[in-house]
């Protein structure tokens, strides 16, 4: 919840890195194809968190912390890899899916487990898609 203010609060504050306007655009893009709004559902909320998360923070997380960067070294770095390859994104932005690796990190550490991270991306994801769709 805090991260959503958080959003919020910088797209205020810094209009112009807005890139809700792009993403409006994509998504009416294929309202009008009832076989590509299925696969953008699809990969947004299932092919996309689980993907993502088994790759950080099931294989990257578990054989990087073993290694000398420690636990708070591979959250912070398997975060950082997550937000560079949203490149579809601007900087701001990318420090939010930056922040929300950090978030999945700690709490796949806490909990030690990858499900718990992929639902909690699948959750983000419906909710930012469902924001879309009310934006459109």
């Amino acid at each position: 919840m805090a991260l959503w203010g958080v959003s919020w609060i910088m797209s205020k504050l810094f209009p112009a890195y807005n890139q809700l306007p792009e993403l409006i655009q994509e998504y009416r893009a294929v309202l009008g194809n009832p076989v590509a709004l299925m696969l953008y559902w699809l990969t947004l909320v299932v092919t996309a968190p689980v993907a993502e998360e088994i790759i950080f923070r099931g294989f990257l997380m578990r054989g990087l912390s073993e290694s000398r960067l420690g636990m708070i070294g591979t959250i912070v770095l398997t975060a950082a890899a997550f937000a560079v390859i949203h490149v579809q994104y601007n900087l701001p932005n990318m420090f939010m899916v930056f922040s929300l690796g950090l978030l999945f990190g700690v709490m796949r550490w806490r909990s030690g487990s990858t499900l718990l991270t992929i639902m909690l991306h699948a959750t983000w994801n419906l909710t930012a898609g469902l924001y879309l769709v009310l934006q459109a």
